[in-house]
């Protein structure tokens, strides 16, 4: 059992402890050098490495975990949408993330 903390500690998303990609751990956790481009901003790397594969997000769990308010976070989400990073469910109301 996870303890109780006052706010969210970096590596632990859902309840579940995220650790580095090290050999032999399972797939859907990101390695530490992951197929970005150059280019790519680094809020969008910092956003997509936080993300754990085929996992579905709120717009509020992500900020969390990027320590982000929530009208920056539905922009950077929006613009991760339209560059084919992430995927969404619902229109607007109840819409969550998830990692291609």
């Amino acid at each position: 059992m996870l303890p109780s903390f006052p706010f969210m500690p970096e590596g632990i998303v859902s309840g579940q402890i995220r650790e580095k990609a090290v050999p032999g751990q399972p797939a859907d956790y990101p390695a530490e050098s992951a197929d970005y481009p150059a280019d790519m901003k680094p809020r969008y790397k910092q956003i997509l490495e936080a993300m754990l594969k085929d996992v579905w997000y709120s717009t509020e769990q992500i900020g969390e975990m990027v320590s982000l308010k929530g009208s920056r976070t539905r922009e950077l989400m929006k613009e991760l949408v339209d560059l084919g990073y992430v995927e969404i469910t619902a229109g607007t109301k109840g819409r969550r993330y998830k990692k291609k």
